[in-house]
């Protein structure tokens, strides 16, 4: 029999494992879990977290800090916590000595309640939300951190594409060594890399991923071989005029080819050919290329228990206020992370940021050559840069950091609730420079 699912508890003495028939008893570790077997039952929660992300850890990781053991309840079905920012190294088989994925039972708060299942269903009226399995949690507050999910299937013919390898996508678990695979079989010929045309942010994961696959083709002495061609839906590469002005330097330093405006509707994985379409809904321009490398980055969407619910605004994301986060018509709800459509990028800065309603994100860019452009802005697409020097300009430093200090600093600070976002470190940082302009004078 498939128990509904499983309820789990941490707590630092045991991992006890309860059916409705027998009591198993495990120790793993210092950190233990209490599961039981229930069938339609009915919880009650003073905070509860509906999402175990970035968002959804860091702000249980806070609150459970705050108002004790007990108190705050999370729903997530997976098995695992990802720390997606390393992956684009990792598809271009630079090694990587931080882990990027932990089991989410590892990265719970100690005194947070867990069950493990999907939530299916939102009754706000009733302050109350419903399980795939079925039972019922009551809550006093709410936070949604429920994420948006990849929509490969709204391109025609991508599915298929991907799965018998004709082309490739960082989004998806199972996806990452495969892009790997592709380049290294790629002969002279054409590369084509896909942004994707989400409301929810310009993607820069994509740039990253033509700008390592760049490097590598260099390394491996065929890029004059190879033309690469980069297609984005939007006007301009990022949301922040400095940093996009820079990403065009780059493009042209490194002879890729850049289609603005352009958005991929249909892959034909037997003739190996991708149509794009004019983004312009007046415009009925398609351009179709053959390729023998295809990088796409999804649409990506809410799912549909929240889109389909009264929390959703017209486009489907949670409707918040974008500056206090608290839902435009329910009060004690909350939204954090991709799923409140803030359009301020996907990064854990944007989410330590949003737990203190700080205004600030931040997007790192690969380029290459173990480089990094930091961009970091408000949510007015202006320049908020941390460090004493200009951050439109690409660093080994700043890679460094991405690769060996970022990864420590989301394990062991961002969701464990001990990092919100760098404006200490800029306070420092302003007031060190102008004590050395003093001393200098």
């Amino acid at each position: 029999m498939n128990p509904s699912f499983w309820y789990l508890k941490l707590n630092k003495t045991s991992y006890k494992l309860r059916t409705s028939t027998r009591l198993l008893l495990l120790t793993v570790r210092s950190r233990n879990i209490v599961s039981s077997y229930i069938n339609h039952a009915e919880f009650n929660a003073k905070f509860l977290v509906v999402g175990g992300g970035s968002g959804g850890i860091t702000v249980a990781s806070t609150l459970t800090k705050k108002f004790g053991t007990g108190t705050v309840w999370i729903v997530e079905p997976s098995e695992h916590h990802y720390y997606r920012s390393l992956w684009p190294m990792m598809s271009y088989g630079k090694r990587i000595s931080s882990q990027s994925q932990k089991p989410t039972r590892k990265v719970l708060p100690y005194g947070c309640e867990w069950l493990k299942t999907a939530a299916t269903d939102f009754d706000p009226d009733n302050k109350s939300i419903f399980t795939e399995s079925g039972d019922k949690v009551n809550y006093e507050y709410l936070i949604v951190a429920i994420g948006v999910q990849s929509q490969f299937e709204q391109v025609k013919g991508l599915v298929k594409a991907l799965k018998n390898g004709s082309a490739t996508s960082i989004f998806g678990n199972n996806n990452v060594p495969k892009i790997y695979e592709s380049l290294q079989e790629l002969q002279p010929g054409k590369a084509l890399f896909s942004c994707s045309n989400s409301a929810i942010n310009c993607d820069m994961t994509t740039l990253s991923m033509i700008y390592l696959a760049d490097e590598y083709l260099r390394q491996a002495n065929i890029r004059t071989k190879v033309q690469m061609d980069l297609f984005t839906p939007f006007k301009q590469l990022f949301l922040v005029n400095k940093y996009s002005k820079r990403l065009d330097e780059i493009c042209r330093q490194k002879k890729l080819n850049v289609h603005k405006g352009f958005d991929l509707i249909e892959v034909d994985s037997e003739r190996k050919v991708a149509c794009f379409k004019k983004g312009d809904l007046q415009c009925s321009e398609r351009l179709e290329t053959k390729y023998d490398h295809l990088y796409v980055a999804p649409h990506l969407v809410p799912p549909k228990v929240l889109s389909c619910s009264k929390l959703a605004g017209i486009d489907g994301m949670l409707d918040v206020d974008s500056q206090t986060l608290i839902h435009k018509r329910f009060p004690t709800i909350f939204g954090i992370g991709d799923c409140i459509g803030c359009g301020v990028g996907r990064s854990f800065g944007a989410v330590g940021a949003q737990a203190k309603y700080s205004g600030y994100a931040s997007c790192s860019i690969f380029t290459g050559n173990n480089k990094l452009l930091f961009a970091e802005y408000d949510y007015n697409f202006e320049p908020l840069e941390t460090f004493p020097f200009d951050q439109s300009k690409e660093r080994k430093s700043l890679f460094l950091l991405q690769r060996d200090y970022f990864p420590e600093l989301y394990w062991n600070g961002l969701i464990k609730g001990k990092w919100d976002d760098p404006i200490r470190w800029r306070k420092f940082l302003r007031i060190r420079d102008k004590f050395m302009e003093k001393r200098k004078k």
